[in-house]
């Protein structure tokens, strides 16, 4: 099969998948929030719910596998990774290079504007997504909203699916608008900074400016990714310490009574 030909269907297989997954957690989500609802805690009442998941779940993991013959068939073509560099990073290297307070006040002006409407979207991005993951959570979990609906019934619970996506899906999309929106604004902060720079350099090599002084960087700055495997580490030979302890002293029954209460008394999946 010809190589372009592979891609597609690989992208295909991947939108395919993908669709089914999404399909499979809201069913998941619905039918939990449902045996919540109604009160009833039984296994008969889990069961029917899993018997009404069990095609969308089934049809899911058919697709895995024909994902795996897929790849083992037609495996995607490895294509070498190109190194490129965000603004973002550009930016970042080019800080270093020149000297920001002896810039031209209308470059500063620029470099701050921009810094300034990403800090200012990226608040409005947190504050709706804050808003709208709540608000998803009340609707779930008001049962008045829920008490009505008819898991089997496809023209009852679809109004509340899309109520859920649609509380859902803002924040993303909000998010897609502050990535395109953040990108702009680092492409004008790169032109402020590549002119700053190329008039820097034209004025020391003429001698009227001085390199900037080397800044500093913080000593658990530069040694960050040991820090984090260390502290890694210690959590988890702590959380091994105390789980061997527990099954010692037996608090592990203790422990595994309050998760079956739980499941059984709050969510309602025994």
């Amino acid at each position: 099969m010809q190589e372009k030909k592979t891609k597609i269907l690989h992208l295909i297989y991947g939108i395919v998948l993908s669709v089914l997954i999404f399909a499979v957690g809201i069913c998941f989500i619905v039918s939990c929030v449902d045996i919540n609802n109604a009160g009833k805690f039984t296994v008969d009442a889990i069961k029917t719910h899993f018997l009404w998941i069990l095609a969308p779940v089934l049809l899911c993991i058919f697709s895995i596998i024909g994902g795996a013959v897929l790849h083992a068939v037609f495996p995607p073509s490895e294509e070498k990774i190109k190194a490129s560099m965000s603004n973002k990073d550009l930016i970042k290297n080019l800080y270093k290079k020149i000297d920001l307070d002896a810039a031209p006040a209308e470059l500063k002006a620029v470099i701050k504007s921009q810094r300034g409407f990403r800090l200012a979207f990226f608040i409005v991005m947190i504050v709706n997504a804050v808003i709208n993951f709540v608000s998803a959570f009340v609707f779930i979990f008001t049962k008045s909203n829920l008490g009505d609906v008819d898991p089997g019934k496809l023209n009852e619970i679809l109004p509340v699916i899309g109520k859920i996506l649609a509380y859902a899906i803002i924040p993303f999309f909000v998010a897609v608008i502050y990535d395109i929106f953040s990108s702009y604004t680092y492409e004008r902060e790169l032109e402020a900074v590549r002119a700053i720079m190329e008039s820097q350099t034209k004025k020391r090599k003429k001698g009227e400016l001085n390199l900037p002084e080397e800044k500093k960087v913080c000593f658990f700055k530069r040694h960050s990714k040991k820090f984090i495997l260390a502290l890694q580490i210690t959590l988890g030979v702590v959380a091994a310490a105390f789980i061997i302890v527990g099954i010692i002293t037996g608090d592990i029954k203790n422990v595994l009574t309050y998760a079956n209460n739980i499941c059984t008394g709050c969510i309602g999946l025994g």
